[in-house]
């Protein structure tokens, strides 16, 4: 089976039928200037953010405000095993924001990621909704899949519910291999078992 082009990918613990109803009174945002990370600090528990390890296939759905046209979702072990906001540019590395929220959840999240200009297509701001299940870690996150996609700069995660901020998070993008990689952190056993022990915490 050919696979897909797809880049932005969703790793949701719920239903895509989820209606429960909106209820997070998103208050102020709380700003770790450092990190490039805000956040409605009343309303957001677990948050995290880094390098991802996980697997790489899923289901694609149907995303038109995206380069590609489409994000994959993953029902499937995945985490974030080094948290930081430096992210290697290499072939294949995943990286995005983990959040937990209070019940009864959010049934329309507004995704944003927003970068440099890709190569080719000139494309700088990607978009498309998701839901965010009460309780159980949320994980979006962008792979390096395409030549085209890999350019070094700053890339920015914004989670939106009924026009407010749940979370803002900048990454840096390096090309001098400073930042988290794939290849050193990815593929050592350790990695992989803390990976799975984080989602058999998770249920």
């Amino acid at each position: 089976m050919a696979r897909a082009p797809c880049r932005l990918r969703a790793f949701p613990h719920f239903s895509l039928m989820h209606r429960s109803v909106l209820a997070i009174a998103l208050a102020g945002l709380t700003t770790f200037a450092s990190a490039g990370v805000e956040f409605a600090a009343s309303d957001v528990r677990g948050l995290d953010y880094g390098l991802v390890c996980g697997p790489r296939d899923g289901v694609d759905v149907a995303a038109p405000e995206t380069d590609s046209g489409t994000v994959r979702r993953f029902e499937g072990p995945a985490s974030i095993v080094v948290t930081t906001d430096r992210i290697a540019l290499e072939p294949g590395a995943t990286f995005g924001v983990s959040v937990v929220v209070p019940p009864p959840g959010a049934p329309v999240v507004t995704m944003t990621v927003i970068h440099p200009p890709f190569r080719e297509t000139g494309t700088e701001v990607e978009r498309y909704t998701t839901t965010f299940e009460a309780l159980t870690p949320q994980l979006n996150a962008f792979t390096f899949d395409l030549h085209r996609e890999m350019v070094p700069g700053l890339w920015t995660f914004v989670a939106e519910a009924d026009g407010a901020v749940i979370y803002r998070v900048s990454f840096t993008v390096t090309a001098d291999g400073s930042g988290a990689s794939p290849s050193e952190h990815c593929r050592s056993p350790d990695v992989i078992s803390r990976a799975a022990g984080l989602f058999r915490g998770n249920g």
